[in-house]
């Protein structure tokens, strides 16, 4: 039987209210918070290129070393799954069976830019790069990563009399919700996203007479946030770079791109009720703002596409 394995998932829901005069017959306040916390983790399997490959593959200049050295923060390796070249569909002419991984030929020798010249040739339909070399480049692994979620809100309210021909009620909602986890499997996926809705609200009501009433009401309500900000660990200056390798299938360089969400609408009305014998007559004005501050930094993102390892270690996309 397979051994026990701890569930470390953790699930929390708490909250509370407090409320009550402050000013008898006066000013009343109300408060209450709840929060929902999310820890737990994202297990994944796949294939990526071995410390090997790392530390070897991509001259100095170029943009591939960029990627293969980012300071990042990498989710952990829980196991290396041994398949081997049959398994993962490759022929011997393409791909050797070596300790730690597979073996996919070695880096080029030739100038930045020049693409693998034994990709598509007989036997190497994927390319072998500068030939075997008896390293292993690649690795399917098991890998687990975080999954962290903090919700939280937070409402207060405030009433006033301060005459019995006025009353003033303010309220607020505050909505902070964080998330931390692997977009992806590399170093540069770790990705931070923290975004905030809110509400403010005032009423302020004033009666003249048993006949005549006037309500004035303010509001504002966004809701917002900044992948860029939140995010500073991470090189979006990089391209996306996509690598494809026959039956090795390689998760994708480059972090996510960004997005920054910003909406906010303003709202003011003042309304005179006039109550004429049967007839009830209202003047007044209503007026609404909506800013939609939204802009996709992503699309600035270019994304190259590279036919196997070697290419991409040679900055040489097709």
């Amino acid at each position: 039987p397979s051994p026990v394995v701890r569930d470390n998932a953790r699930f929390n829901q708490f909250g509370g209210s407090l409320g009550g005069p402050l000013w008898k017959n006066k000013l009343f306040a109300f408060f209450s918070y709840e929060t929902l916390r999310n820890n737990s983790q994202t297990v994944s399997t796949g294939w990526f290129e071995t410390p090997q490959f790392e530390a070897t593959a991509g001259p100095a200049n170029s943009i591939a070393r960029q990627f293969l050295s980012f300071p990042g923060v990498a989710p952990k390796v829980t196991q290396v799954i041994s398949l081997t070249c049959a398994q993962a569909g490759l022929p011997s002419t393409q791909c050797h069976d070596v300790p730690g991984g597979l073996d996919l030929g070695s880096p080029l020798k030739t100038p930045l830019g020049t693409s693998d010249p034994t990709f598509g040739q007989p036997g190497t339909p994927f390319g072998i790069g500068g030939g075997f070399d008896g390293v292993p480049d690649a690795m399917d692994v098991e890998t687990v990563g975080p999954n962290i979620v903090i919700d939280k809100q937070y409402n207060g309210r405030m009433d006033y009399d301060p005459s019995s021909k006025d009353a003033i009620t303010f309220s607020i909602y505050w909505t902070p919700v964080e998330n931390h986890s692997f977009n992806g499997q590399r170093v540069q996926d770790y990705y931070n996203h923290f975004s905030t809705a809110d509400a403010v609200s005032g009423i302020y009501t004033h009666t003249f007479t048993p006949t005549l009433l006037n309500e004035a009401r303010f509001g504002y309500s966004g809701w917002y946030w900044n992948e860029i900000t939140s995010n500073p660990q991470l090189a979006f200056g990089l391209p996306d770079a996509n690598i494809t390798n026959g039956g090795v299938g390689f998760a994708n360089f480059g972090p996510p791109g960004p997005s920054v969400f910003n909406q906010k609408t303003y709202n003011g009305r003042d309304i005179l009720t006039k109550v004429q014998g049967s007839h009830y007559l209202k003047f007044g004005a209503d007026i609404s703002r909506a800013l939609f501050l939204d802009t996709a930094p992503w699309g600035a993102i270019p994304t190259y596409n590279f036919r196997n390892l070697w290419d991409f270690a040679n900055d040489a996309p097709y």
